[in-house]
């Protein structure tokens, strides 16, 4: 169990998202509401995505809803450039020669969990367009995350107050996780993993 500096023990990840999901609470607003309403167990926090950065997938995640973020999804899918290269190969290994026979293979088949089954409602033209123009627009992700750990910046808080003070280089994206393919999560961006 962890700690917080009022000494409150938190639950840990999986047993306060186990209690929050038997709420059956629908959205983002009715956990806002939920939390405020007095009837939440003083073990589990009020803010969990920063209190659980390292295990935190969206919110949809936390209540149990079903609802992934388009940001989550997106950042598990391929790179145009590397998933077309599949959806080729998918294709000649397969013998597939239009839409129907696509279909019916990914209905009768498991696709790897980075491609999605349906690329043209991904990988639109603007898409494919704005991937190339981020990569080009901006420092590598190495050399980005360097300068991040320069700052030494200690949470996901103190992050947001950083690039909403106009002071971060035009360079690095707000958005990391959207941005880099190679990203890992918060702690590895600001460094402050152990």
């Amino acid at each position: 169990m962890n700690k917080k500096n009022t000494n409150t023990q938190y639950w840990s990840f999986k047993k306060s998202r186990k209690y929050v999901r038997q709420l059956g609470l629908k959205n983002t607003d009715a956990w806002r509401e939920y939390t405020q309403s007095g009837n939440k167990p003083d073990e589990i926090p009020s803010i969990a995505e920063n209190y659980y950065e390292a295990e935190w997938q969206g919110m949809g995640d936390w209540l149990g809803n079903g609802n992934i973020a388009g940001s989550t999804k997106s950042k598990n899918w391929l790179p145009w450039r590397e998933a077309k290269l599949l959806y080729r190969k998918i294709k000649e290994e397969n013998n597939l020669k239009n839409l129907k026979e696509w279909e019916q293979y990914v209905k009768n088949n498991k696709l790897p969990k980075n491609l999605p089954p349906f690329p043209n409602l991904v990988y639109s033209e603007d898409k494919i367009r704005n991937e190339k123009e981020k990569l080009e627009k901006y420092r590598s992700y190495k050399d980005a995350k360097k300068f991040i750990h320069s700052l030494k910046l200690k949470n996901r808080q103190s992050w947001r107050y950083y690039y909403n003070s106009g002071k971060l280089p035009s360079d690095i994206p707000t958005d990391p996780q959207n941005t880099y393919k190679e990203w890992v999560g918060i702690r590895d961006w600001l460094g402050t993993e152990n």
